[in-house]
């Protein structure tokens, strides 16, 4: 029933985001709809977290594996989101984990302005032998956000052109370049 209850909590939230662009509230017979808040979806906020970082629930997990995630009181949900898309191997995926730990073990961060890295020189490597010919530069980040800002710093250098398009809707990241073309 936990996992039934998280994807029914999980889609609630999407029919939220899908369907109030224009409206208020949605309401569908069986489906608990929040109006829009900063706390997330309109919760009260019982904890300490920057209240512009929307969430949309209140549970506080403390341990996940695979799909699933376990909240500090032990129940078990299903984790729809896959972290937000960024854990598609599931949580705590033993492949990843051992990568981590050996490269935690070597460095932690090698800052690619500073100075090259070692790890980042080796993918370089493979990633030149399968990309098209002509793509010889390559741009590493840690978030979508970064991602998106690269992205639009390209657009704007290749282009010659300030002006970008942006999807009305769309969520691009936190930072103030994706904010900008941000509307949701």
């Amino acid at each position: 029933k936990p996992i039934l209850a998280s994807l029914g909590s999980f889609l609630s939230g999407l029919l939220f985001v899908v369907f109030t662009r224009r409206a208020p509230c949605f309401a569908m017979h069986g489906v608990r709809v929040f109006r829009r808040g900063f706390a997330g979806f309109g919760t009260p906020q019982t904890h300490r977290i920057f209240p512009a970082i929307k969430r949309h629930c209140e549970l506080i997990v403390e341990e996940a594996k695979g799909s699933e995630v376990w909240t500090v009181d032990g129940k078990r949900y299903l984790d729809a989101t896959s972290g937000i898309g960024v854990v598609s191997t599931g949580h705590c995926h033993p492949t990843v984990v051992k990568a981590v730990q050996a490269q935690a073990a070597k460095a932690v961060h090698v800052q690619q302005s500073c100075y090259y890295g070692s790890a980042m020189k080796e993918l370089i490597d493979r990633l030149v032998l399968v990309v098209p010919k002509g793509l010889d530069s390559f741009f590493f980040c840690n978030s979508g956000a970064e991602a998106n800002e690269g992205a639009l710093r390209l657009a704007r250098q290749a282009t010659k052109k300030d002006t970008v398009i942006a999807f009305l809707g769309g969520y691009h990241g936190r930072t103030s370049g994706t904010l900008a073309i941000t509307s949701s």
